[in-house]
Formats: C-alpha cells, sequence, structure tokens
C-alpha cells in the first residue's frame, strides 16, 4: 500500500525505520517515507518527519530530501520485509 501512495501505510513505515521493527533503525529512511507521507496529505506526517530530521545530519537530511522525491522503484527505501499492509 505504501509503494501505491497510500498515505498512512506510508507513515507506518516511518514508524518501522525510525523504530528498528523488522529492520536496522534508519532516520534517513524514515523521514523519506514521512515526508513522502506528508506530501501525499497524511496529517501526522508533518510532526514525524520534523522529529526524526532532528536526528539526522545536514548531509543525511539533504538525500532524504532528494530522495523521497523519487518513485519508490527508482530508489528505496524499499518496503521492510515482513511488514506488507493488508
Amino acid at each position: 500500500a505504501a509503494a501505491s501512495g497510500d498515505p498512512r501505510a506510508m507513515l507506518e513505515f516511518g514508524r518501522l525505520y525510525r523504530e528498528g521493527i523488522g529492520v536496522n533503525p534508519d532516520p534517513v529512511h524514515a523521514y523519506i517515507w514521512f515526508n513522502r507521507a506528508a506530501a501525499a496529505h497524511d496529517p501526522d506526517a508533518p510532526l514525524e518527519r520534523q522529529a526524526v530530521a532532528r536526528l539526522l545530519t545536514p548531509d543525511e537530511l539533504h538525500h532524504a530530501q532528494e530522495a523521497s522525491a523519487l518513485p519508490v522503484q527508482a530508489h528505496g527505501p524499499e518496503v521492510p520485509a515482513g511488514a506488507h499492509s493488508h
């Protein structure tokens, strides 16, 4: 669902990456998914994105911003294994 553009699914994948559930914790990938969810108008995504952005270096933030604008297939983060939405 996240790869298809579902805002809530994108938000949840951001949380999985932030917390390291099913994947190694990765604030860059968390930011990417939160940014995608915010762009898809999820109401909770901007606050989540802002909180994780504080954990990133300027270079990481720049990379995450650029990567979040790419299609999901062009650049990960991929959907975490075993975390497929139903």
